[in-house]
């Protein structure tokens, strides 16, 4: 697969590219920088900023495996083992994504909107989704660059990864069909980002029942 049919089944087929994450290019540079820029694009329409967006094409989250206690990134064994984890995750999952993305440290995961839909309940629903996958909560604009598929990430220039699409099923998804994860409730939960993911970091959670009880049960909130 491809990164010209990703983008097409996005119904994005030319979206804002950026090089290093400040300088705009167009797709026709994207091969003379490949392996030696970091290469990223705004999957929804409008612009760069999140009040410019006017049509919002998919959800998406980010599932990265983070940096160890010395900031270093962790070697592709564990990050594999995490790959794996999410992966289960997103099997059993009732909506299945409409495409993954393998990252260096992750997944990066869309799920393509088949209709109009109002920032707010844009908003609504990629925050549930956030919450539910404990994903990168930094991750949430409706104009957040993510990484380019079918191109290498080179933050480290010894050691590039290809990103690649690890499944493409095309299937776009309605507001009604997210109506199962109980929005308001996973939306109310509002904690320091840091001290979110330390708890987080050893459990799993493969069903949006199962994360809301462990906060609101096993967590004291007053802490945060």
């Amino acid at each position: 697969m491809k990164r010209t049919d990703f983008l097409n089944a996005l119904g994005n087929a030319s979206p804002i590219c950026l090089s290093n994450h400040n300088k705009i290019i167009t797709l026709n540079d994207i091969e003379s920088l490949n392996g030696t820029h970091e290469l990223h694009y705004i999957p929804n329409l409008g612009g760069t900023k999140a009040d410019e967006i006017t049509q919002f094409k998919t959800f998406f989250i980010d599932l990265d495996s983070g940096r160890d206690k010395n900031g270093d990134y962790f070697p592709l064994s564990k990050v594999s083992e995490y790959k794996e984890q999410k992966q289960k995750q997103l099997e059993k999952f009732p909506i299945y994504p409409s495409a993954v993305i393998e990252t260096r440290n992750g997944l990066q995961v869309y799920w393509f909107i088949g209709e109009p839909i109002s920032r707010e309940n844009w908003q609504r629903i990629e925050n549930a989704l956030i919450a539910y996958f404990n994903a990168d909560i930094k991750v949430k604009s409706p104009a957040n660059q993510m990484r380019l598929p079918d191109t290498f990430w080179v933050k480290d220039k010894n050691n590039p990864f290809y990103c690649k699409i690890i499944s493409l099923h095309k299937r776009s998804y309605f507001k009604k069909d997210f109506d199962f994860l109980d929005i308001e409730k996973i939306s109310s939960i509002k904690l320091n980002p840091e001290k979110f993911k330390k708890i987080l970091t050893s459990k799993s959670f493969y069903n949006y029942q199962d994360l809301f009880d462990h906060i609101t049960k096993e967590v004291d909130l007053f802490q945060y």
